[in-house]
């Protein structure tokens, strides 16, 4: 079947009651013909000068490229219901699929007999985005927390806009230092290219293993 903004909705409202108790607000839910994913949860992160950091901007995306059976479907739509549910409570996870991700997913199989995993597959091969995977250079800000977080941005290639980001984003509260590196490691190209004063939190082993080959940016 390819899925329907309507049907989504409805497993969306199902699954909710079912699983998570209807605990979840009812968010967005967009359709895509993007290649490289069945399904995503998206959002913003946002840090503000007064309020500290903020999420915002929720919603689902499911895809119609690919044609699922209903099964696959449901089980994509609640693989995002719990990336939902832990950035609405605000759970701190150990990574994007980290531990609490984990336990949840495991629950949900054995207690609903779901077959729910971690990345999504179609036809039992890897989704690949090309275009993901293509390695060019970026101008990436790398940002420590004092409480021990880390976070980048990926910047222009404009002179004027990486200062004005660096030294706007080291005066704000909690932040330790802002390093500016070049990297073509491909972690990079899903981030997207702005001066604006955000801060995407990554895992820091994955960000360390992403960083081996960066050269740091030295003259603006």
């Amino acid at each position: 079947m390819i899925p329907t903004k309507l049907i989504a909705e409805q497993k969306f409202a199902e699954f909710n009651a079912l699983i998570f108790q209807g605990k979840l607000p009812q968010i967005p839910i967009y359709m895509s013909n993007a290649k490289g994913f069945l399904g995503k949860f998206v959002f913003s992160r946002k840090r503000s000068w007064l309020m500290g950091e903020k999420i915002s901007d929720m919603h689902l995306r499911i895809n119609t490229r690919y044609d699922m059976s209903e099964r696959e479907l449901e089980d994509t739509i609640i693989h995002e219901m719990i990336h939902y549910y832990i950035a609405y409570n605000n759970i701190k996870d150990t990574s994007a699929h980290g531990r609490v991700f984990r336990q949840m997913m495991a629950e949900i199989n054995e207690q609903y007999g779901r077959e729910i995993t971690i990345s999504h597959r179609k036809s039992d091969e890897p989704l690949v985005d090309t275009a993901q995977n293509r390695k060019k250079w970026h101008v990436v800000a790398v940002v420590d927390f004092n409480d021990g977080r880390r976070g980048v941005k990926v910047l222009p290639k404009v002179a004027q806009s990486i200062a004005w980001y660096k030294q706007n984003v080291e005066r704000a509260p909690g932040v330790k230092e802002v390093k500016l590196v070049w990297s073509l490691d491909v972690m990079f190209n899903k981030f997207p290219v702005s001066k604006s004063l955000k801060v995407h939190i990554v895992d820091r082993q994955a960000l360390e293993e992403a960083l081996k080959e960066s050269v740091a940016l030295k003259k603006l």
